[in-house]
């Protein structure tokens, strides 16, 4: 019984070389158990996921409003992912439609590569060879809206 009483609790893996690392205070159980600060991670991972500029930070927020689940990709031909139930959409959330212009070969590549459709969203009126929204007609749109809208494309 007193065996029983003194090990470690299963599951917590020894220190390796029986180093122990961790404040004098802490049960001999937990040694060697390194962890960081909740606080430290969520600074962290918002630091890394938060919006590049107002007008994507814009964009965003309206997509998560109307009900989808987004997350910002950067480094990508798309800066939006937008997902609601079965649907994902990518989307480039871009004021300057020069720019969109010039990432729009990769744009329709990844979304064939992908098989999902592509959005983009600009201040300004554009044709593009992809759907394109204005942002002032985003904040009028519901999310079945953005469904017919890649549904037609």
């Amino acid at each position: 019984m007193a065996e029983h009483e003194n090990r470690p609790a299963p599951g917590l893996l020894p220190a390796a070389d029986r180093i122990q690392i961790g404040p004098v205070d802490v049960s001999p159980q937990y040694s060697g158990h390194v962890s960081v600060p909740a606080a430290l991670y969520a600074e962290k991972e918002t630091a890394e996921t938060r919006p590049k500029g107002y007008f994507e930070g814009v964009v965003f927020r309206r997509f998560k409003s109307i009900g989808f689940e987004t997350d910002l990709v950067h480094q990508a031909p798309f800066n939006i992912i937008a997902r609601q139930q079965r649907v994902l959409i990518l989307s480039e959330a871009e004021e300057s439609v020069e720019k969109i212009g010039r990432m729009l070969e990769e744009m329709i590549n990844f979304s064939k590569l992908s098989n999902k459709p592509i959005i983009a969203v600009t201040k300004e009126d554009a044709e593009l060879e992809i759907p394109t929204i204005l942002e002032s007609e985003l904040r009028t749109y519901s999310s079945r809206d953005i469904k017919r809208i890649i549904r037609n494309w």
